[in-house]
């Protein structure tokens, strides 16, 4: 009876998940990952309220989808990313790696929809943790291909100062300066300006 009790328990599903997981990237074995999410679905359907569930969840999909390109797995991280955020709306790292998610669909697909959801998401998470130069260089890395596809200025010269705000904080970040090139570049054919060039 002991271990009918652990079965049924949502923290033995979410731990058996997280086992499938670290195998599952040991070996680069997507069935390893299918049978997380399997993991950590059911461990969110015995209890909907786990945080920790519903977040694996939505990253293992998430991964599955980059893997993939199916719109299934795309669907569920977003719904369980929505969830994760609902219970737990500080938590950095929920709102960062929704706004991955909805920024690879966006620039895969060119949705500027999806790109200015991933805009809120990451202004979510930085406010989670002001100071975060990794989030800072995300939301500019959106800001910069919303504005590269619209054309917009404004979007572009946010996208600048929010590079060179996370330059400030870390002037060693080669991806700061990577996107302060791309920037840069944008600028220039904005313009018509060979000197950003």
């Amino acid at each position: 009876k002991n271990a009918q009790d652990i079965i049924k328990s949502d923290l033995f599903w979410n731990d058996y998940g997280n086992a499938f997981v670290e195998v599952g990237c040991l070996i680069n074995d997507t069935q390893h990952l299918m049978e997380a999410l399997a993991c950590y679905k059911k461990c969110v359907s015995r209890c909907s309220e786990n945080f920790e569930g519903w977040l694996n969840a939505a990253c293992t999909a998430q991964r599955l989808f980059y893997i993939t390109s199916q719109d299934t797995f795309f669907t569920y991280a977003n719904k369980a990313f929505s969830k994760a955020t609902s219970l737990l709306p500080s938590n950095v790292n929920a709102w960062f790696k929704w706004g991955e998610l909805l920024l690879t669909l966006g620039k895969h697909t060119h949705n500027l929809t999806s790109i200015q959801e991933s805009i809120q998401r990451f202004k979510r998470a930085y406010e989670c943790e002001e100071g975060n130069d990794i989030v800072l260089c995300r939301w500019a890395q959106a800001e910069l291909l919303l504005g590269k596809y619209m054309e917009n200025l404004s979007l572009l010269k946010s996208a600048e100062k929010k590079i060179m705000k996370s330059l400030s904080q870390e002037s060693s970040s080669s991806t700061a300066w990577y996107l302060y090139g791309e920037c840069l570049k944008e600028l220039g054919i904005y313009f018509d300006d060979e000197r950003y060039l």
